[in-house]
């Protein structure tokens, strides 16, 4: 699962199971039920009892994804709007051989923005820069460009926000987005950035908060520190065991729902 994750093909094919198969378990509770009234009109033996009400629960579980799926996507929406406030106005200018886009804000913003066309949006402050600060904050956000990072940030925050009653499903999507990261870090530091002005930029970066984007101090700014200082080299792991089971559960849940109309009915 872990793995999946880590693709966006993957991110888009657990997020798309779990979705359908809320909606076929949903549309297998509504027609069995409502298409059926003499559930409710006449007495029941225990085994249709036992299976209508394994049919409603199964519809509340239905319903908890997509209502997660639907808030995360409105928080999403909100924030590329604030997003695209932030980035109006942007003009293009180049920096050695890199083309950045410059903005009006104070602080040192570095981030890459964008969902199709992904650019790399700074601040005069971030321009200013010692040459060495500079050149490591652009090499961080140049691998945050091959990652396709806001894209997979958003589908992060959308799987987070569909699982948001599984805890464990929070921890993995949150552990993606600082490997996203700590790989961007180690990616500029193999293009040869130093590892001091790569911590001072981070640290100048941390004041401003980019609505989603990936900025060079969006995510995990302590651990990240701590591994560029050398007293710590590892990323937490998260453990993805328990989500695999929920999506296998997802995916089975219209074929139970079928499978306990299918038994009561043959109870009456």
């Amino acid at each position: 699962m872990q793995r999946m994750l880590a693709s966006l093909p993957g991110l888009v094919v657990v997020t798309g199971v779990t979705l359908a198969a809320s909606v076929a378990t949903l549309h297998a509770v509504i027609s069995h039920t409502l298409g059926r009234q003499h559930w409710l009109e006449s007495p029941s033996g225990l085994v249709s009892t036992l299976a209508f009400g394994g049919l409603l629960a199964l519809g509340l579980l239905a319903v908890l994804p997509l209502a997660g799926f639907l808030a995360g996507a409105c928080r999403l929406l909100r924030a590329h709007r604030l997003l695209h406030g932030l980035v109006r106005g942007a003009v293009p200018t180049r920096v050695g051989s890199r083309e950045v886009w410059r903005l009006s804000l104070p602080g040192l913003a570095c981030f890459v923005a964008g969902t199709v066309r992904q650019r790399i949006f700074v601040s005069p402050v971030t321009l200013n820069l010692e040459p060495q600060t500079r050149e490591a904050a652009l090499l961080h956000e140049e691998a945050h460009l091959r990652q396709r990072a806001p894209l997979r940030r958003s589908l992060l925050s959308l799987f987070a926000a569909t699982w948001w009653f599984i805890s464990a499903a929070r921890r993995l999507a949150e552990h993606e987005s600082v490997r996203l990261e700590v790989e961007a870090d180690d990616d500029a530091l193999r293009s040869g950035a130093g590892r001091r002005p790569l911590f001072d930029a981070i640290v100048q970066a941390a004041t401003l908060k980019v609505p989603s984007g990936a900025g060079l101090a969006t995510v995990a700014v302590g651990p990240r520190l701590e591994r560029l200082a050398g007293t710590s080299a590892a990323v937490p792991k998260a453990g993805g065991g328990l989500i695999t089971v929920v999506v296998g559960a997802a995916a089975l849940s219209p074929v139970v729902a079928h499978l306990g109309v299918l038994l009561s009915v043959a109870c009456f």
